[in-house]
């Protein structure tokens, strides 16, 4: 039996770290037919990640799987972050406190789903479909104020340094 399958995508542009944070993801049934997607905003600025981003799309994925109430089969996660593909999978260790904390997180939705699951990196371009809901999340005004101001600053603080 196949089994559901989530594929999951982040981005942070448009620059990494310090962008606009966003991520993607899409739930298709053991018969590949698309059954829910979402997509989202995170943040911007400091903090603001490609990782931070990837492991949110997963996150959103899984809490919108949990509401399937699915049973008697298996879960796939897809994505093409080798990062939180093999953090979540326990291959690698997890160094940084805020990704601990985000993994944490996709272990618990894991646990609550009850279901054998694995997670497999794909190459980008078998993650299109996510990667394009990651990449088509509306910004929210506030945080491209934000982060304009904030590069004004940053130009006016090295034009002083430079000069002094």
């Amino acid at each position: 039996m196949n089994p559901w399958t989530i594929y999951f995508d982040g981005a942070c542009e448009p620059f990494n770290p310090g962008g606009h944070s966003t991520y993607g993801w899409i739930i298709y049934t053991p018969e590949q037919d698309v059954i829910l997607s979402g997509n989202g905003y995170v943040c911007s600025g400091e903090g603001s990640t490609n990782n931070v981003a990837e492991y949110c799309a997963l996150i959103g994925g899984l809490k919108a799987f949990r509401t399937l109430n699915v049973s008697d089969s298996s879960l796939l996660c897809k994505g093409d972050s080798m990062l939180v593909v093999m953090q979540l999978t326990e291959k690698w260790r997890l160094r940084k406190p805020h990704l601990k904390i985000l993994c944490q997180q996709a272990w618990s939705l894991l646990e609550e789903i009850m279901l054998p699951w694995n997670a497999i990196w794909i190459p980008r371009e078998q993650n299109q479909d996510a990667d394009d809901l990651s990449k088509s999340v509306k910004i929210p005004s506030t945080a491209v104020a934000k982060r304009i101001f904030l590069k004004k600053e940053q130009r006016r603080v090295k034009k002083r340094k430079s000069h002094g």
